[in-house]
C-alpha cells in the first residue's frame, strides 16, 4: 500500500455497492505481528555460544501468551533468531518485576543490579513479615545467638588444634619481647640517672671546696589563707608621675635666647661690688687669711 492509497483519495465506489455483503474477516486468537525490537539483556545463544548484548535490533514476531496475565494485564511473547546460527530464541514480558523474562534459545548473563534488586526485595518482605509477628523474631534471635555461640567454639578448637600442632609457642614470644621491653626502659632511666649525677659532680669540683659546704634553705610552704592576709596586709606604692600638659608639650621643642650685653654689664658691677665689700661668709674668711700670709712674708 502506497501513500496515496493510504489517504483513500482515489478509491473507486460502485453505485450499487453494498458493504453489508462483504466477506467477514476472522481474526486468529494467537495471531502475530512483526514488530522492531532490542534486546532487553545480555544473553548468549545456546546453539552457538553467540553473544547477543543488551540494545542489538532484531525484526521479531510478537504474540499474546494463552492462559497466562498479571492482575488482568496481557502477556507478551517475542521470537527473534540468532544472528550467527539462526536460531530460535524467546523470551516474555514479566510485569511483576517490570522486567523480561528469557524462555529458551539462550541464557541470560550474570547481572549484579538484578541481584542486588532481588536481594533488597526478599529483605524488605523479611524485615514486614518479622515486623508483625514477634514469633519470627524471636526465633530469628535465637538463631542467630545459636550461630554465634557454635562459631565462637569452632574459633576455639581451631585455636587449641594449631597450638598442638604448631612448634613455636607465640604466647611465650610475646611474653619475652615485652619484658626484653620492659629491661630495656630500666637500662634507659639507669643510663640517664647516672649521667645526671655525674653532670652535678662535676659543676661541684669545678665551683671549688666551699660551695660543697652550702647548705640549701628551704622556705616552709604557706596555705593560701597566710598568702590572703599577706596580700591584704602589704601596701603598694605607685609611683606617680606628674602630668605635663599640652602647652608644654609644645614649648618643649623652642629655645629661648639670652641677652649677653645684659649679663656682662651685671658681670661688670658685681665684679666692682665684690672688690669693694669683702664677703662675710667661709670665702671671704679665706681671702683675710690669704692676705694676712701674704703681708707677714713682707
Amino acid at each position: 500500500m502506497t501513500g496515496t492509497e493510504r489517504k483513500a483519495l482515489n478509491k473507486y465506489y460502485p453505485p450499487d455497492f453494498d458493504p453489508r455483503k462483504l466477506p467477514k474477516v476472522s481474526i486468529p486468537r494467537n495471531r502475530q505481528y512483526v514488530i522492531r525490537v532490542m534486546a532487553p539483556f545480555n544473553m548468549k545463544c545456546n546453539t552457538c555460544g553467540e553473544y547477543i548484548y543488551k540494545g542489538k535490533k532484531f525484526n521479531a514476531r510478537r504474540e499474546t501468551v494463552e492462559d497466562e496475565d498479571y492482575i488482568g494485564l496481557s502477556i507478551f511473547r517475542f521470537y527473534i533468531r540468532c544472528p550467527q546460527c539462526l536460531a530460535e530464541i524467546t523470551f516474555k514480558t514479566d510485569l511483576k518485576n517490570c522486567d523480561y523474562a528469557e524462555e529458551h534459545g539462550a541464557t541470560r548473563l550474570f547481572e549484579a543490579e538484578k541481584m542486588l534488586m532481588n536481594q533488597l526485595s526478599v529483605m524488605e518482605a523479611e524485615a514486614e513479615k518479622e515486623k508483625g509477628n514477634a514469633m519470627l523474631m524471636l526465633e530469628k534471635r535465637t538463631k542467630m545467638s545459636r550461630f554465634e555461640m557454635e562459631a565462637l567454639e569452632r574459633l576455639e578448637d581451631l585455636k587449641e588444634l594449631n597450638k598442638r600442632q604448631a612448634t613455636v609457642d607465640y604466647d611465650a614470644l610475646i611474653e619475652q619481647a615485652k619484658e626484653e621491653e620492659l629491661a630495656e626502659i630500666l637500662h634507659q632511666k639507669e643510663e640517664e640517672d647516672r649521667y645526671v649525677q655525674s653532670v652535678f659532680e662535676n659543676t661541684i669540683d669545678k665551683s671549688g671546696p666551699s660551695s660543697s659546704s652550702l647548705l640549701i634553705k628551704r622556705l616552709p610552704d604557706l596555705s593560701d589563707e597566710e598568702t590572703d592576709k599577706k596580700l591584704e596586709t602589704s601596701t603598694f606604692v605607685v609611683e606617680k608621675k606628674p602630668r605635663i600638659s599640652k602647652q608644654k608639650l609644645f614649648l618643649r621643642g623652642v629655645v629661648k635666647k639670652k641677652d649677653t650685653s645684659v649679663e656682662k654689664k651685671k658681670t661688670f658691677s658685681q665684679l666692682g661690688n665684690d672688690s669693694t665689700t669683702p664677703d662675710t661668709g667661709s670665702l671671704g674668711l679665706l681671702g683675710t687669711y690669704g692676705g694676712g700670709s701674704s703681708d707677714e712674708s713682707s
